[in-house]
């Protein structure tokens, strides 16, 4: 991924200031208690987490969480977060999915906001995989969302302006994306205008490289990798049939 993150995460806060977090770790909760056979899931490891949005709501929520991202701007952010409310939340440090391997052993490893479609080669998602399975303990969860190909070769647009506020801040962001459907994978470049007090401080221009899987093959990814997919499910909606209007898919898998 090189230098991606580097600059977006100045802005990444802005952009997702109205994400559900609270809402998306209160869905893993319920996937926790649902798939986890009666083991408490009590440590957590956020392989993805960004500016630490998830790892601090899950801390709060009484986890024990530990974190690592990939984009040390984005990881400085989160440190200093969870500095400001206090929570003890153990940061591994800065890695690649498919370059860590830590010794502690986990309940549950999650990877959310579709980190996962950046890891590009498919030897390297079979390496994160390896890397996630060696740190869980028996019968340990994976989770995470993924870009489902049905959706995303249907549904998507070649061109999004939008437009975020917090306080005295503005962004403007430009999403230009295009599709390689021999590669399942989607090329989004991003032209972001930051502005504080109406005055543009910063233009932000970053190409995002992300995959997007059939869901079977996702499955059989995993299966390769040593793990057993439990549930395949809408992401947010547990109880749902997947349809090719939900380009978010959320699967749940167990160490063996």
């Amino acid at each position: 991924m090189g230098n991606t993150f580097k600059d977006y995460a100045k802005i990444f806060d802005i952009i997702y200031k109205d994400k559900q977090y609270q809402r998306e770790c209160l869905f893993l909760e319920r996937v926790f208690k649902r798939y986890s056979q009666g083991r408490r899931i009590r440590e957590i490891l956020d392989i993805a987490c960004g500016t630490g949005n998830h790892s601090i709501c899950l801390a709060e929520r009484g986890f024990d969480v530990a974190a690592q991202d990939i984009s040390p701007d984005m990881l400085r952010i989160a440190k200093r977060k969870c500095s400001n409310k206090s929570l003890k939340i153990s940061f591994m440090g800065c890695f690649p999915m498919q370059q860590f391997n830590h010794k502690k052993k986990f309940d549950a490893v999650i990877a959310m906001f579709s980190s996962i479609d950046y890891v590009l080669k498919l030897k390297e998602l079979k390496q994160a995989f390896i890397n996630i399975r060696n740190c869980l303990r028996k019968k340990g969860l994976l989770v995470f969302d993924f870009w489902n190909k049905s959706s995303v070769e249907k549904n998507f647009t070649p061109y999004k302006r939008k437009m975020f506020r917090e306080g005295n801040e503005k962004v403007i962001r430009i999403s230009k994306t295009s599709l390689d459907v021999k590669a399942s994978e989607a090329k989004v470049n991003f032209i972001c205008d930051y502005l504080v007090n109406k005055k543009r401080v910063a233009r932000i221009n970053e190409l995002h490289r992300v995959k997007y899987y059939d869901i079977c093959h996702m499955q059989k990814i995993l299966e390769s990798c040593g793990f057993k997919v439990l549930g395949t499910f809408p992401f947010m909606s547990l109880d749902k049939k997947i349809t090719d209007e939900d380009w978010n898919i959320g699967i749940v898998a167990s160490c063996a």
